[in-house]
């Protein structure tokens, strides 16, 4: 049975046929002495941080604004001038509405997920990605297709792989990627589900594993400001736990 259908499943209510299949019906325990790590890929010259971040070992969240005391923010839904495009719940009460298509990232159980296509209709924590990069292993290439897609621009993904620990990819400085280079960067790193937040101006990210720390920006709040383009409208956050 494909992820998709297990989260089916878990949303139709089907909890305890799926429990040992799926882990949005369960927590998943901390592996003995898994922490975050954060390194560098290359896509050519392009250098991209990663974060890997086992399952249990950072507490994740959404939020409307980037928080000051996260160790780990990422910019998520698409917006415009009226506010979020898309699913956004958080603390369980929902702030934006589900919209077609796109994939998402969601807290329940108090374990993250990133799940293409399809998501429970009540998680604690949600944001929706207006596209998708993987599902169940498999890259959306139609996606590949598209104009927007195949201009190099400041890209992040995340994502999760087959044992559930999650990613997230980031563009440094001088990383200007194509969707179709980000997201085989993800393939080859195992990652079997993933989602694509809003890139360009509106990337804005901090990673951290405790020790070190990569954040990017990609446009300065003044010159923003100055240009009359908006901050994103809402965030993954992370708290590693210690």
């Amino acid at each position: 049975m494909s992820r998709s259908a297990w989260i089916a499943a878990c949303s139709a209510g089907l909890a305890l046929l799926v429990l040992v299949g799926f882990r949005a019906c369960a927590t998943k325990p901390k592996a003995t002495g898994a922490v975050p790590v954060l390194s560098q890929e290359r896509i050519g010259l392009a250098v991209m941080n990663v974060l890997k971040v086992p399952t249990g070992t950072v507490a994740f969240s959404v939020s409307r604004k980037r928080p000051a005391d996260a160790d780990i923010y990422l910019n998520s839904n698409f917006f415009d001038a009226r506010g979020p495009i898309g699913e956004l719940i958080i603390n369980g009460k929902r702030a934006s509405k589900r919209v077609k298509g796109g994939g998402y990232f969601f807290v329940r159980g108090g374990v993250a997920f990133v799940s293409a296509q399809v998501a429970p209709k009540s998680p604690t924590y949600s944001t929706q990605s207006l596209i998708y990069g993987i599902n169940d292993g498999k890259v959306n290439t139609k996606l590949f297709k598209k104009t927007h897609s195949k201009e190099p621009d400041y890209r992040t993904l995340v994502g999760t792989d087959a044992s559930g620990d999650l990613y997230i990819i980031g563009s440094s400085r001088t990383a200007l990627v194509t969707v179709e280079a980000i997201v085989n960067l993800g393939r080859q790193l195992g990652i079997q589900e993933a989602i694509l937040p809003d890139a360009g101006s509106s990337v804005d990210y901090q990673l951290s594993d405790g020790v070190r720390t990569e954040a990017m920006k990609a446009m300065p709040y003044v010159i923003k400001k100055g240009l009359g383009k908006q901050e994103p409208k809402s965030y993954i956050v992370g708290r590693i736990e210690r």
